[in-house]
C-alpha cells in the first residue's frame, strides 16, 4: 500500500496557521469594550478625513522574535475605509489585507514589514477572515484590526507606519 507524504509546504502552511491561532487577540470585529491606546495616528491624506488609528498593543510572543500589533481603525468624515486600503508595494502578497502597515525601529533604523507565508499571504487582517470581520468601516464607526511582525528581542518600542495616515510613535512591545 503507497504511503502518501504531506508536501512541506503543507506542513509550513499548517504550521504558521496553528502559530497565529494561539497568538492572534482579536478578529476585526466591533470590540464589546473600549480597546487600551498606546499611540494614535491622525489621517495624512485627504481620501481619510478625521479619522485616525489607535495602536491598542504590540505584544512579543515570550522568547521570539513574534510580535502582533493590534490597532483599532476610527472612521470619522470619510468614505468607508477597507483593509485593503492599508496595502503596500514593497513586496507581493497575495490577496487583500492590512499588510502595508510596517514597523519602525528608530533607535536602530530597521523596518519590518508584516509577515507573509510561503504562499505570499499576510499574516494581518483582511486576509482570512472570520464571520463577524468588519470590512468596510463604515464613517463614525471603528473595527479592530492587527498585523504580525518578526521584531528582534532586543526592540522595545517601535513606531508603526500605516498608508495615509501619520506614524503612531513609541509604542512599546509587550
Amino acid at each position: 500500500m503507497p504511503t502518501h507524504r504531506l508536501p512541506k509546504r503543507i506542513i509550513s502552511a499548517c504550521t504558521a496557521t496553528a502559530a497565529c491561532a494561539l497568538v492572534l487577540p482579536i478578529s476585526s470585529s466591533y470590540a464589546e469594550e473600549a480597546l487600551p491606546v498606546a499611540s494614535a495616528a491622525e489621517a495624512s491624506s485627504d481620501d481619510y478625513g478625521a479619522s485616525s488609528i489607535d495602536v491598542n498593543s504590540a505584544v512579543r510572543e515570550e522568547g521570539t522574535d513574534l510580535v502582533t500589533v493590534t490597532w483599532t481603525i476610527n472612521v470619522k468624515d470619510s468614505d468607508d475605509i477597507y483593509a485593503g486600503d492599508l496595502t503596500g508595494e514593497t513586496f507581493e502578497y497575495t490577496g487583500e489585507g492590512s499588510h502595508g502597515v510596517t514597523a519602525l525601529d528608530e533607535e536602530n533604523q530597521l523596518r519590518f514589514y508584516t509577515l507573509r507565508d510561503e504562499r505570499g499571504i499576510c499574516l494581518c487582517a483582511g486576509v482570512q477572515t472570520p464571520g463577524d470581520f468588519i470590512d468596510p468601516v463604515r464613517e463614525d464607526s471603528s473595527a479592530p484590526y492587527w498585523n504580525t511582525f518578526m521584531i528582534p528581542q532586543d526592540t522595545k518600542k517601535i513606531t508603526l507606519e500605516f498608508p495615509g495616515f501619520e506614524p503612531a510613535q513609541d509604542v512599546p512591545i509587550e
